[in-house]
C-alpha cells in the first residue's frame, strides 16, 4: 500500500533547489528567512501551507500537486490514511 506520510516535504524542496541551482543562502533570502531557519525548514517533513505556497513561486514548482496526485477516490473510500468516519459526512 501507498503511505502518503512518507514524502518528505523537505527534501523534495532540497532537491529542487538542487536543481534550480539555487544556495541555501539565496533561498533563505528570497523566503525572508534566516540561513538556520532555512536549514530547519529544509528537515522538516511538514509545512505550513502558506509558506510552501511561497516556496512554489520562489522554486517555480507545485510541491501541492505532489500531494494532490497521491489522493484518488480508492483512498478516501477506504479511509486508508485518515481515522475518520466517512459514512458520518455522507
Amino acid at each position: 500500500t501507498r503511505n502518503l506520510y512518507a514524502m518528505n516535504i523537505g527534501e523534495k524542496i532540497k532537491a529542487r533547489i538542487k536543481l534550480e541551482k539555487i544556495s541555501v543562502v539565496e533561498f533563505a533570502q528570497l523566503l525572508e528567512i534566516s540561513k538556520a531557519s532555512a536549514h530547519r525548514l529544509l528537515n522538516r517533513s511538514s509545512i505550513d501551507t502558506n509558506v510552501l505556497f511561497k516556496i512554489c513561486v520562489i522554486l517555480k514548482y507545485d510541491f501541492f500537486q505532489d500531494y494532490s496526485a497521491r489522493i484518488d477516490d480508492r483512498d478516501w473510500k477506504s479511509n486508508q490514511y485518515l481515522k475518520v468516519k466517512f459514512k458520518s459526512m455522507q
